[in-house]
């Protein structure tokens, strides 16, 4: 039996950390994950006025809040509550700026016989750029940078004055998250000698019905269909123009994506690029998920919202020479033993030793820790720039 207490208090049932995606004329889009209770992270759309009035202002994309869902406790009795607070950053001092210019200028790119990644997070997203040696480069998914709404991937290598049209070999679309893949049609128009990979549940006949209908709703920002939409119509262009590389690759468990031969110092080395996932199954299960998106008849157009869990999402395995980098993507660990992190580390004929570097998931999710990955292949852990209460 419930006892009302003799003064206020809050019992919390779920607690949730949002980055919120786009903004719309009533409402908000964000990524949710899980902090404390049950239950997958995912993609909502929440109402502005869920948020309290002060902190309106700070919806925008990019931006970091807490939501906690609960019962508040009164002398009255127990109602059902919702707090939904958004983090406040300090703004940029003139001494930030001067400081990130000096730093700036020390920026020089790896040499010939250095394996490099570089991570970047700038407030909401993900993308890795590897330099595997003499200038062969690899991008792993996009994010665009807050200020200038350019890939951050771009932005870095051009700082370093890398020519991207040729020295970028490999573009690579873990999978079709908003934070995953915002500017990734622009990296591979300026990258023109790249090729791309994408999943193979990407290119089932089921997602491209949805990329059909979804893409170019209006809204904000590009949604990451738009992204995919934008790079089929640029693969064929290519195409038209009877380009060499004109067809996204076809990443699948246990396939290689790219293999260069490397100098460094005066040894030579290979250096290959494979993916890990999605399996087979996979494959055939988000085909069967992407299906039951498709809209009815009748139904209000707006944007969609990308399932979770990441099952379709693709990890790397990156080895040069002796030295291995494991790039997990946002794969998840499943109950389904051919499915997520299990298939990987019980059928990958391609993981060899341990990882020099793992980048893991960077949304935290309970679901992307899979013990056995640490114990069998990686011997360090990088993890994406993360902003903390």
């Amino acid at each position: 039996m419930f006892a009302p207490p003799l003064r206020e208090s809050f019992l919390d049932l779920q607690k949730w950390e949002g980055h919120v995606l786009d903004v719309l004329k009533e409402t908000f889009l964000a990524r949710l994950i899980v902090t404390q209770g049950e239950g997958p992270d995912q993609e909502a759309e929440i109402y502005l006025e869920e948020v309290d009035e002060d902190d309106r202002r700070l919806i925008q994309p990019g931006a970091i809040f807490y939501w906690t869902v609960g019962y508040l406790d009164r002398p009255s009795g127990r109602m059902r509550a919702s707090i939904l607070r958004f983090r406040r950053l300090p703004r940029w001092t003139t001494d930030d700026l001067m400081r990130a210019e000096a730093e700036a200028e020390h920026l020089h790119p790896p040499d010939p016989s250095e394996l490099e990644v570089s991570l970047f997070g700038p407030g909401y997203g993900e993308a890795i750029v590897v330099h595997l040696g003499s200038q062969h480069w690899l991008i792993v998914d996009s994010c665009l940078d807050p200020s200038s709404r350019r890939p951050a991937a771009l932005q870095y290598l051009r700082g370093l004055d890398v020519d991207v049209a040729n020295a970028v070999k490999l573009v690579v679309a873990s999978h079709w998250h908003d934070d995953h893949i915002r500017g990734i049609s622009t990296i591979l128009r300026e990258c023109t000698s790249a090729r791309i990979a994408l999943s193979s549940a990407l290119q089932k006949a089921e997602f491209l019905k949805l990329v059909a209908l979804y893409r170019g709703l209006g809204t904000t920002e590009r949604s990451g269909l738009d992204e995919l939409s934008e790079v089929f119509k640029l693969l064929e262009e290519r195409k038209q123009l009877a380009a060499r590389i004109s067809a996204a690759l076809r990443a699948i468990e246990n396939r290689r994506l790219y293999r260069a031969s490397i100098d460094m110092d005066t040894q030579q080395f290979d250096a290959d690029v494979y993916a890990l996932s999605p399996s087979d199954a996979t494959v055939i299960l988000a085909a069967l998920d992407f299906a039951k998106l498709w809209p009815q008849e009748g139904s209000p157009k707006r944007r969609l919202l990308s399932p979770s869990p990441n099952q379709a999402s693709v990890a790397l395995w990156c080895q040069v020479g002796h030295h291995a980098i494991l790039l997990s993507a946002d794969l998840e660990r499943t109950t389904d033993p051919e499915t997520g992190w299990t298939a990987v580390l019980d059928r990958s004929t391609v993981i060899a030793g341990r990882a020099w570097v793992f980048k893991v998931a960077h949304h935290g999710a309970l679901s992307g820790h899979e013990p056995r990955v640490r114990l069998r292949a990686a011997n360090r852990r990088v993890l994406t720039p993360a902003l903390s209460p």
